[in-house]
């Protein structure tokens, strides 16, 4: 039996039936179609989407989870450029999901385990900076005494930052990850979630792969 999110892919393929891929690879940063079917790149892999679903392009196995964001993406009525304004995800939680003082919440445990499976690696921040590198980011430097900032274009048309704080004598060292406030016109708020997942899943695999 399917597990449930590969259950929710193969729901969610049906919505690739209808997608006018002409339109939506001019509208969301992606090269024309080829053959019927457009290609997009995430996180380090190249996937083809065509109407019967998403196919890595290496032949390897992908989470269900990847695949169905990309559907999502493919099939968003998203538009425009991004903000260039950068927000931790709770932002992007509807206002009617919890009251203001439980919103910086949501995240908390998830943020607490990946800056601690980063920051107890040996020679860290270097191995945080290649595996970024390998992902494509762009390290745009210190921009105060041990903060450091590298932009990742996730997705075509949504960046993210990428915020790295060394250690100090009061606090160990910290990461975290902010999204274009236009993330929010491609996906909702359950997705946008996955992707915050899959993001730091893949950084922390790469960083200790190093």
């Amino acid at each position: 039996m399917a597990s449930g999110y590969e259950y929710n892919y193969k729901v969610l393929v049906s919505k690739l039936a209808d997608c006018d891929f002409e339109e939506a690879a001019a509208r969301l940063g992606l090269k024309p179609p080829e053959n019927g079917s457009i290609t997009v790149r995430f996180l380090g892999r190249d996937y083809v989407i065509r109407s019967d679903g998403v196919f890595a392009v290496d032949g390897r196995p992908s989470a269900s989870n990847i695949r169905s964001i990309l559907i999502h993406y493919v099939t968003s009525q998203g538009s425009g450029e991004p903000d260039n304004k950068f927000y931790l995800p709770h932002h992007f939680l509807p206002r009617s999901f919890l009251p203001n003082s439980s919103r910086n919440s949501v995240f908390a445990g998830d943020d607490m385990r990946f800056s601690k499976a980063i920051c107890e690696m040996e020679n860290c921040f270097e191995k945080v900076s290649k595996a970024l590198g390998i992902l494509g980011a762009e390290y745009e430097g210190e921009v105060r005494n041990g903060e450091h900032i590298w932009k990742f274009y996730v997705l075509p048309k949504i960046p993210i930052q990428v915020i790295y704080y060394e250690a100090d004598d009061e606090f160990p060292c910290d990461i975290k990850v902010k999204f274009d406030g236009c993330a929010g016109r491609f996906f909702d708020f359950e997705t946008l979630a996955f992707l915050y997942g899959s993001f730091i899943d893949e950084l922390v695999k790469l960083a200790l792969d190093e």
